[in-house]
């Protein structure tokens, strides 16, 4: 590190203090409209002053993301204790601004009941249960669940007002079994996993391979070994775990104690030198809570994340825009060049607009500080650790 460098080290924290107090001394001194606008424009000029000095000298901005060990995977949840005995709400959301709570339940025999407005009642005496469910526009229908045939029944709305039907087929078993041999919409659950998973669910209709595996172009063999339990009742998030099942990645018969959802994305240097896998990285309970790029290089792994962010923080106020990444090419020395751009969506499908120019930070797994770098024409280049 240069003695400039250095130096503005040692008196970084007090510059940073510069621009709030010489605007605040402009704003005293004028104590009018043009002394408050004089004011912002120096704490505004000061603090972008700031960030270039931080950038010639390699600082890393105040509240750049960082990586380090927060990367990697944390340590697999081992199941505990019983199972359930009663309904557990897994998660909720608001359906539009100011919307009804939709609620998604496991009930107590594992089935997974989603879009629910009011639980589930206990069992009759013909061992149905009845639920307020959620359909389109927000509107309410009649739920009725079958334990023993795990089948569910939708009454239409011509049934009658769904909250006053369902206030009048509680305690009445003969209705209720009536309503739910006469209803024409009705949903088939599937087992899978100690869960029971409505028949059109993604993992009922195409359940994930116990074990995922590809040959690279030089030969390489990547293997993918699925992480799901048993009994997924045993775990904090049964429905994300069957939504994203989350596999452990080998290399040539190696571990890696990386993490994928699956091996669609993978790429490799013309000699086969360097691989890289989109990935993911798996909190205490296994779920994938962020995108990351895999590589291997040198005979060891490295993680990246799968998203950049600005270099130079906003002055006053503003927000940051994450840009997603994705490799062009690899190539044997470790050089891996990406390609980074912003995408909407819209209900024509996702369009993506590239990071013209700029400096991005880049967290990753073999420092804590993000790499700071330069995109040109929405192109980045990665250069991974040599030793």
């Amino acid at each position: 590190m240069c003695a400039m460098s250095q130096l503005w080290l040692r008196y970084r924290v007090w510059f940073k203090l510069l621009p709030v107090l010489v605007s605040g001394l402009v704003f005293l001194l004028l104590q009018s409209a043009e002394g408050a606008v004089g004011a912002f424009a120096v704490l505004i000029g000061l603090s972008v002053l700031a960030d270039r000095i931080d950038r010639a000298c390699g600082v890393v901005p105040d509240g750049a993301p960082h990586g380090g060990a927060r990367l990697r995977s944390a340590a697999q949840w081992a199941p505990v204790g019983p199972q359930p005995r009663g309904d557990t709400a897994l998660s909720e959301h608001e359906i539009g601004m100011g919307g009804p709570v939709a609620i998604s339940w496991m009930l107590s025999d594992g089935a997974v009941v989603d879009g629910t407005a009011a639980g589930y009642a206990a069992p009759d005496a013909a061992g149905l249960r009845v639920g307020l469910v959620l359909v389109e526009h927000a509107a309410e229908r009649v739920a009725i669940y079958s334990p023993a045939q795990k089948r569910m029944a939708v009454l239409e709305a011509d049934a009658g007002p769904a909250d006053v039907l369902y206030r009048r087929l509680h305690g009445d078993a003969a209705q209720t079994r009536a309503c739910f041999e006469a209803a024409g919409h009705v949903i088939a659950f599937q087992p899978f996993r100690g869960l029971w998973l409505p028949e059109n669910h993604a993992a009922t209709r195409h359940p994930p391979s116990s074990m995922l595996r590809l040959e690279t172009p030089r030969g390489h063999r990547l293997a993918a070994h699925l992480l799901l339990p048993n009994d997924l009742r045993l775990t904090p998030h049964p429905l994300r775990l069957a939504g994203a099942p989350p596999y452990a990645l080998t290399l040539n018969g190696a571990e890696s104690q990386r993490h994928v959802l699956a091996l669609d994305e993978v790429f490799e240097s013309p000699g086969g030198q360097c691989v890289v896998v989109r990935g993911y990285r798996l909190n205490e309970a296994m779920v994938p809570d962020e995108g990351l790029w895999h590589a291997w290089h040198a005979g060891r792994w490295f993680s990246l994340r799968a998203h950049v962010e600005a270099a130079i923080r906003p002055a006053v106020g503003g927000s940051i825009t994450p840009y997603f990444t994705r490799p062009l090419s690899v190539t044997d020395d470790g050089h891996i060049l990406f390609e980074a751009h912003q995408s909407t969506w819209t209900a024509d499908g996702e369009t993506r607009e590239p990071v013209r120019s700029g400096r991005v930070a880049l967290p990753v797994d073999w420092q804590n500080p993000p790499l700071m770098l330069a995109v040109a024409n929405g192109v980045l280049t990665v250069a991974l650790p040599r030793r």
